[in-house]
C-alpha cells in the first residue's frame, strides 16, 4: 500500500484515495496537554488510526495540526474576508480557523480577554519599575507569543480589510443587489467600532503609571458626539440616495403608464378603423342584397346552409365578447384595489399632518418662553442702566465735594487731615457699592444669557424638526401626485390634490409667520446692540474725563470744553488712568502745602490729630513702585486693580456674546430667505398643478367621447349581426367576409394577450410601489426613535438645571443664615470701620469673581469645574469661598429625578415617551 502525505494532496485527490482505500494517508497530529505555545508534542499518524481513536473516544487532546488542502487554479473558495461552508451532504470540515465580518466582534472580545489575562500575569513587573508604554509593549509581546497576533497586527489587518470593504461598497452602490450592500455596511460598522477601541487601547497611555489619561479621555468623549454626527450624516446620505433611486423607479413607472395610455389610444384608433371597415362592409352588403334578390330563388337552399355556418360564427364571437367583458371586470377590481391603496396613503399623510401640528404647538410654546426671557433681559438691562446712571451722578457729586475740600485744605493741617479721612471713607464706600452692584449685575446677566442661549438652542432644534417634517410632507405630496396621475379615476384625484394644495398653502402661511417671528428677534438683537454701543460710549466718556483730569489734553491743556483725541490713549488701561489721576491729586495736595503721606494709614493719622501730636511720617524714595492709594494709606489699591482686570475680562466676554448673537442673526436671516424661496416654489407648484388639472380635464372629456363612440359602435355591431341573418346574399363575398372576421378575431386575441401581459407588469410595479412605501414607513419609525432620544436628552437637561438651581438657592440660604448668625454673635464687631455692615449696602455680600486675599498675584482658575458650566461654577466658587473659607467644591452628578407633575401632560413627558416606545415595538413585531 502506497503512503502519501496529506499536505501534498488536493481535496479531490484526498477523496479519491480515501474512497479507493489503496493508499495510506499520513496526518500530522499535535498533543494539546502542554499549555506553552510551540512546546506541544507532534507526531504523524495514519488517517485510519486517527479515525479509530475518535470512534473509540480515546483521542484525548490530540488534534490535527497544519493540515491544508492544495487548491488548484479556479477552485479556491477563500474570498479574502470570510469563508462560509455549506455542506450539501455529510462531510468533515477540518481546521476552519478563518473569521468573517460577522464573528469579528467575538474575535475582538477573545483578544481583549487574552490581553487582560496577560496584564494580570505581568502585574508584578510594575513593582520593578516597568510601567507606562514599556509595560504595554511587554504585554503585547507576550500576547503575540501566546495567541500568535497582538493588537498592532490585528489593527493593520482591520485597516487593510476596511479599505477593501470601502472600495467594494463604492462599487456596489451602482449595482441592483441590496443584500450584499447591507452586509458591507454591517461589516464596516463592526470594523469601525473595533478600530476605535483598538486606537483607544494603544494610544491613550500615561507615561507614569500606564493608566488612561483623563485629558485624552475627555478629548475622545468630546470627539464621540462629532463622530456620531458624522455617522448620522452618512446614514442620511444613504437614505437620500435610496430615496433618489426609488424616485427614479417611480418616474420610470409613470413613463410606463404613459406608454400604456398611448397604446390604449392606438387601440381606440384601431377600433375606429374597424368601425369604418364595418361600414364599408355594410355598404357592400347592401349592394350584394340588391344583387342577391335577383338570384334568391335559385340559391335559397345554399344560403340556408351558409346562414347556419354564420350563426355558429356569431356564437363564437359572442363568447369572445363575454370573455372580454369578464377581463374588463377584473381590471375594474384592480382599479378598486388601487383606490384603497391611495386611501391608505391619504391616511398616512393625515397622520403626518397631525404630527406636524403637534411640533408646531411645541415650537410656539418654546417661542413664548424665548419672548419672556427676552423681556426679562430688557428689564434687567434697563434697571442696570438706571443704577449706573445713579452711580455716575453720585460719583460726580462726590468729585465736586472733593474739589471743594481741596480748596479748603489751606485752612489748616488738622482740618485737612480730618477731611481727607472722611473723603477716604466715602471713596471706599462708593467703591464697595460699585463693586457689589457690578458683581450682582454681571451674575444676573450671565444667568440670563445662559437661559437665553438654552432657549435659542431649543428653538433651533424645533425649527430643524419642522423643516424635516415639511420635507416629509412634500415627499408624500409628490408621491401622491404621481399616483394620482397614474390612476384611472382622475376626478377623485383632482379633488384630493385640491385639498392637499390648500393644506400646503396653510403650511406656507405658518412658515411665513415663523419668519416674521425671526424678524422680531432680529429687531430685539439690534436694540441690544444699540444698548451695548451706549455702554461703550459711557466708558469712552469716563476715559476722556480721566485724561482731562490728568492733563493730557492734546489741544489746550486746562480748558474744560476742549475736545480730546482719546484714540491716542486707547492702549492705556483704565486702572492706569485711575492711578495717574490719583497721583495727580497727591501732587496737587503737596503743592498746596499739605504734609507728606504717612505710612501708618488713616487710623494713626486720626489718633494723632485727636492727641494733638503730629503723626509720624517718612519720605518715600521710590514712588513709582507704589500706587497713589498706598501713599495715602489705602490698602485696597491692588484690590481695585484686580477688579478692573476682572471687569475687562467680563467686557471681553460680552463682546464675544455680541458677535455670537450677530452670527445667529445672520443664520436666522438666511433661514428667512430660504422660507421665502420655499414660498415661491410652492406658488410655482400650484401653477403647475393648475395646468396639469386643465390637461386632465381635457383628457377626461376625450375619454368620455371615445366611450360614447365605443357604445354606439357596439350597438351598431349588434344591429349588423341581426341584418347578417337575413341579408347574406352572395356566397363568395360572405366567405371572404367570414375569413376577414376570423383574421380580425386572431388579432384581437393577440391584443388581449398583450393587454394581459401589460396588466401583469402593472401589478409588478404596484408591488414595487408597496415595497417603497414600507421602506418609507421604516424610515419614519427611525426618525421617531431619534425624536424620542432628543426628547430624553432635553428632559435630562431640564431636570439637571432645576436641581442645580435648587442647590444654589439652598447654598445661598445657608450663607445668609451664617452671615446673620455671625452678625448676631458679635464676630463682626472686630472688623474695621470701612467694612462695617452699616457702611455696606443691604444687597449681596459676595466678593467679586477673581478676588484673592493676597495682593501680590491674581488667583489662577482651577482646571476642573465638576461638569458645570463656567457661569454656574463661578457662582458656586464665590458662595463656597465666603461661607466655608475656601472649602473644595462639591461634585455634581447627573441626577435621575422623576418626572415633574407640571410636565405630565406635555409631549416630552415620560408617559408619552414610553407610549411611543411601546407603539414602535408593537409595529416592529
Amino acid at each position: 500500500m502506497d503512503v502519501e502525505d496529506a499536505t501534498t494532496l488536493s481535496y479531490e485527490d484526498f477523496c479519491t484515495r480515501t474512497i479507493l482505500g489503496a493508499y495510506s494517508i499520513i496526518l500530522k497530529v499535535a498533543d494539546g496537554d502542554v499549555a506553552e505555545y510551540g512546546a506541544e508534542g507532534r507526531c504523524t499518524m495514519r488517517l485510519a488510526e486517527y479515525l479509530d481513536l475518535m470512534e473509540n473516544g480515546t483521542v484525548g487532546k490530540r488534534y490535527l495540526k497544519d493540515w491544508h488542502f492544495v487548491h488548484a487554479f479556479g477552485h479556491d473558495i477563500y474570498d479574502g474576508w470570510y469563508h462560509q461552508v455549506k455542506n450539501l451532504e455529510d462531510t468533515i470540515s477540518i481546521n476552519h480557523n478563518w473569521f468573517n465580518g460577522y464573528n469579528v466582534r467575538e474575535l475582538w472580545e477573545f483578544f481583549k480577554r487574552e490581553y487582560a489575562a496577560v496584564e494580570r500575569e505581568l502585574e508584578d513587573l510594575k513593582e520593578m519599575g516597568l510601567v507606562g508604554r514599556e509595560f504595554v509593549d511587554q504585554c503585547q509581546l507576550v500576547m503575540q507569543a501566546n495567541t500568535g497576533i497582538n493588537y498592532i497586527e490585528f489593527r493593520e489587518l482591520l485597516y487593510t480589510k476596511a479599505s477593501d470593504l470601502l472600495s467594494r461598497h463604492e462599487h456596489s452602490e451602482n449595482c441592483t443587489a441590496t443584500a450584499s450592500g447591507k452586509d458591507l455596511l454591517i461589516h464596516l460598522r463592526y470594523v469601525r467600532d473595533i478600530l476605535r477601541e483598538l486606537n483607544m487601547a494603544l494610544n491613550i497611555v500615561d507615561d507614569e503609571d500606564g493608566k488612561t489619561s483623563s485629558a485624552v479621555r475627555s478629548m475622545q468623549m468630546e470627539k464621540a458626539p462629532q463622530e456620531k454626527i458624522e455617522e448620522l450624516r452618512q446614514a442620511n446620505d444613504e437614505l437620500y440616495r435610496e430615496h433618489a433611486k426609488e424616485k427614479a423607479q417611480m418616474q420610470a413607472a409613470v413613463e410606463q403608464e404613459r406608454v400604456q395610455t398611448a397604446e390604449l389610444t392606438q387601440t381606440i384608433n384601431a377600433i375606429t378603423e374597424e368601425n369604418n371597415q364595418w361600414r364599408e362592409s355594410y355598404s357592400a352588403l347592401e349592394e350584394s342584397k340588391r344583387y342577391g334578390e335577383e338570384q334568391l330563388e335559385s340559391e335559397k337552399h345554399e344560403l340556408e346552409e351558409q346562414v347556419a355556418q354564420l350563426e355558429d360564427s356569431v356564437r363564437s364571437c359572442t363568447a369572445q365578447m363575454v370573455n372580454s367583458l369578464a377581463e374588463l371586470e377584473r381590471l375594474r377590481t384592480s382599479n378598486d384595489d388601487h383606490d384603497q391603496q391611495e386611501a391608505e396613503l391619504q391616511r398616512q399623510l393625515d397622520e403626518r399632518d397631525e404630527r406636524f401640528a403637534q411640533l408646531s404647538a411645541e415650537y410656539d410654546s418654546l417661542r413664548m418662553q424665548y419672548d419672556q426671557l427676552q423681556q426679562a433681559q430688557e428689564h434687567t438691562l434697563r434697571s442696570h442702566e438706571d443704577e449706573l446712571a445713579t452711580k455716575h451722578q453720585e460719583i460726580a457729586a462726590k468729585n465736586q465735594e472733593v474739589v471743594a475740600k481741596q480748596q479748603e485744605m489751606a485752612d489748616g493741617e488738622n482740618k485737612l487731615q480730618t477731611q481727607i479721612s472722611t473723603l477716604q471713607g466715602q471713596i471706599e464706600r462708593l467703591q464697595d457699592e460699585l463693586k457689589a452692584a457690578s458683581a450682582n449685575e454681571d451674575v444676573r446677566q450671565v444667568n440670563q444669557s445662559a437661559l437665553l442661549r438654552r432657549a435659542e438652542q431649543q428653538t433651533q432644534e424645533t425649527q430643524e424638526k419642522l423643516d424635516e417634517a415639511n420635507a416629509r410632507v412634500k415627499g408624500l405630496e409628490e408621491e401622491l401626485a404621481l399616483l394620482s396621475n397614474a390612476g384611472p379615476n382622475s376626478n377623485d384625484y383632482a379633488t384630493r390634490i385640491r385639498g392637499l394644495q390648500q393644506e400646503a398653502f396653510a403650511k406656507s402661511e405658518q412658515l411665513v409667520q415663523q419668519g416674521e417671528k425671526h424678524l422680531r428677534a432680529a429687531e430685539r438683537l439690534d436694540k441690544t446692540k444699540t444698548e451695548l454701543a451706549q455702554l461703550r460710549d459711557e466708558i469712552s466718556s469716563v476715559r476722556r474725563m480721566l485724561l482731562r483730569g490728568i492733563g493730557l489734553d492734546t489741544t489746550t491743556v486746562g480748558s474744560e470744553n476742549a475736545s480730546m483725541d482719546d484714540t491716542l490713549y486707547q492702549h492705556v488701561k483704565l486702572e492706569e488712568l485711575v492711578r495717574l489721576r490719583l497721583k495727580a491729586l497727591e501732587h496737587e495736595w503737596q503743592i498746596a502745602g499739605g504734609p507728606p503721606a504717612s505710612i501708618g494709614g488713616s487710623e494713626t493719622a486720626s489718633e494723632g490729630a485727636q492727641n494733638g501730636t503730629d503723626p509720624p511720617s517718612c519720605h518715600l524714595m521710590n514712588v513709582e513702585n507704589f500706587s497713589a492709594l498706598d501713599a495715602l494709606g489705602l490698602g485696597g489699591a491692588g484690590r481695585l486693580e484686580r477688579e478692573m482686570r476682572v471687569l475687562r475680562s467680563r467686557n471681553k466676554r460680552l463682546m464675544e456674546r455680541t458677535e455670537q448673537l450677530e452670527r445667529e442673526l445672520d443664520a436666522s436671516q438666511v433661514g428667512l430667505r430660504d422660507v421665502q424661496s420655499m414660498r415661491e416654489k410652492v406658488v410655482e407648484m400650484v401653477g403647475r398643478e393648475r395646468v396639469e388639472k386643465e390637461l386632465r380635464a381635457k383628457s377626461e372629456l376625450t375619454n368620455r367621447e371615445l366611450g360614447e363612440k365605443v357604445a354606439a359602435l357596439s350597438e351598431h355591431v349588434e344591429k349588423l349581426m341581426v341584418h347578417l341573418k337575413h341579408e347574406a346574399a352572395v356566397k363568395t363575398r360572405a366567405v371572404e367576409a367570414q375569413r376577414r372576421l376570423d383574421k380580425e378575431l386572431l388579432e384581437a386575441k393577440d391584443r388581449l394577450a398583450t393587454a394581459t401581459r401589460k396588466h401583469t407588469t402593472q401589478d409588478a410595479q404596484v408591488a414595487e410601489l408597496e415595497q417603497g412605501a414600507r421602506i418609507l414607513e421604516d424610515q419614519l419609525r427611525l426618525m421617531d426613535e431619534k425624536f424620542i432620544d432628543v426628547r430624553n436628552k432635553l428632559d435630562w437637561t431640564r431636570t439637571a438645571a432645576r436641581k442645580e438651581n435648587k442647590q444654589l438657592s439652598s447654598e445661598l440660604r445657608s450663607l445668609r443664615m451664617k452671615w446673620q448668625m455671625a452678625s448676631d454673635s458679635g464676630v463682626l464687631a472686630g472688623l474695621p470701620d470701612w467694612s462695617s455692615p452699616s457702611s455696606v449696602p443691604k444687597f449681596s455680600k459676595k466678593a467679586p469673581l477673581g478676588t484673592s486675599s493676597s495682593e501680590s498675584r491674581l488667583p489662577t482658575p482651577k482646571a476642573s469645574n465638576n461638569g458645570l458650566s463656567p457661569v454656574v461654577a463661578a457662582v458656586v466658587e464665590d458662595a463656597l469661598a465666603i461661607g466655608n473659607g475656601g472649602a473644595p467644591r462639591i461634585k455634581f452628578d447627573i441626577p435621575k429625578l422623576p418626572q415633574p407633575e407640571a410636565d405630565a401632560d406635555t409631549p416630552w413627558s415620560d408617559a408619552k415617551l414610553s407610549k411611543l416606545q411601546r407603539q414602535f415595538q408593537d409595529k416592529r413585531r
